[in-house]
């Protein structure tokens, strides 16, 4: 009889167990997105269904749509809030299906493959991964990153861009000085802004490195400034010539700039162009030649 009777006692105690986790879950999901909304984000999904028994408490979301006070947002047509036995105390989310990048001006279809947020609990930040991101004109594979707080870093075996050959490493450390929250006018009145430590690319010998400092004009467009640091740099400049990123007319001014300025590292090694960046009513200029003109953004 205690035989017979030993399987069931299990099995009620899991069935008992994953009810109580799923329940949870939901429970907490709940009360985040509540908060959430209380702070002006609009979110929305279809009910939620549960799964994952008998090892894992999952919450399964569809046609989620998650829009933050400055209007930048997320789509996505399936979302999955899982956690399981192992590893024990980390949720994750997976992202998958139709997805796209909201913002002011619509909505970026975004083709994500393998795109996972996972939070130890209690929370300490969320670590990002994906196989790759795709955006019109531009395509990531190896995506991996961290976000924690009002920091970032994210890396990437490869990136493409549309005009430009492929950049085979890809990285950036950044941070807010102010969380980003409310309107794009309000993080701008409180003094917001982003201190990016460090971008860099490698593209086969050019190693291109940028650190400094963003915020918001009185129009609400980016502004700034910092320093490039560039090896090979005649080869960068070819590059952004035949891409058409840098017009016919510059591209003898920038070849003498870098003849004239690069120099060997104290360390050693091939030579090196330092320069100083600024970006200044939507113009982006190198030692104060200007290189590109930026599209307005609008926050509306």
């Amino acid at each position: 009889m205690r035989a017979a009777v030993a399987p069931v006692l299990v099995v009620g105690l899991v069935a008992g167990a994953w009810h109580l986790a799923t329940s949870r879950l939901e429970t907490e999901f709940t009360a985040w997105r509540q908060a959430r909304e209380a702070e002006g984000w609009h979110i929305r999904h279809a009910p939620p269904t549960r799964g994952g028994f008998p090892l894992q408490a999952e919450l399964r979301l569809r046609d989620v749509v998650v829009d933050a006070p400055s209007r930048l947002g997320w789509q996505a047509e399936r979302v999955v809030l899982r956690i399981g036995v192992t590893p024990w105390g980390v949720l994750r989310a997976d992202v998958a299906g139709a997805q796209a990048l909201r913002h002011a001006g619509g909505v970026t279809p975004v083709v994500a493959e393998g795109l996972r947020l996972s939070a130890r609990l209690p929370y300490a930040g969320t670590d990002v991964v994906a196989e790759s991101l795709a955006l019109p004109g531009m395509a990531a594979e190896a995506v991996s990153g961290r976000i924690e707080g009002g920091r970032m870093e994210l890396a990437a075996g490869r990136v493409e861009a549309a005009g430009l050959p492929p950049v085979e490493q890809a990285g950036i450390e950044a941070r807010v000085n102010i969380p980003l929250e409310g309107t794009a006018a309000q993080w701008q009145a409180a003094g917001g802004q982003l201190r990016v430590d460090r971008l860099e690319f490698r593209s086969g010998r050019v190693v291109a490195q940028f650190a400094g400092q963003f915020s918001l004009d009185r129009s609400l467009q980016p502004e700034g400034y910092g320093g490039l640091s560039v090896t090979h740099a005649a080869e960068a400049v070819g590059t952004l010539s035949e891409s058409g990123l840098v017009s016919p007319d510059m591209v003898g001014p920038l070849r003498a700039l870098v003849l004239l300025t690069s120099r060997i590292p104290p360390e050693g090694g091939p030579p090196r162009l330092d320069v100083p960046i600024e970006l200044r009513n939507r113009r982006l200029m190198a030692a104060r030649m200007p290189l590109v003109s930026l599209p307005a953004l609008d926050w509306r």
